[in-house]
């Protein structure tokens, strides 16, 4: 995560193998993305303190909602670039991924 700095963030990530499918209000197919172009986002983001602050206030301000930090970057035109991650950078949300850390944590996977 080095790269953040110089007003660019930076994101983890790794590249969708899985095929994409954009849907419409009732749930029927309308599009599917191109996955050469698309990445799973993670966790670590980093960027300049200034940026974030200020992408942060702004949609504070605005009452925007977000998914993630670099959302918000994006939004007021900052720069983020994505950093190549590995599968094994699990986010914990749900309990099956707790499941998963520690089937890949008892294996040895985890490293």
């Amino acid at each position: 995560m080095a790269l953040a700095g110089g007003g660019v963030g930076a994101v983890a990530g790794v590249r969708v193998v899985d095929t994409m499918k954009e849907i419409d209000e009732s749930g029927h197919v309308v599009a599917t993305p191109d996955r050469s172009r698309l990445w799973h986002a993670q966790t670590p983001q980093a960027f300049p303190l200034e940026l974030i602050m200020d992408a942060y206030h702004r949609a504070f301000k605005e009452d925007v909602p977000a998914t993630d930090d670099a959302s918000l970057v994006e939004r007021v035109g900052g720069q983020v670039v994505m950093v190549e991650s590995s599968g094994k950078n699990l986010k914990i949300t749900r309990p099956e991924d707790l499941d998963l850390a520690e089937l890949m944590l008892s294996r040895g996977d985890g490293r």
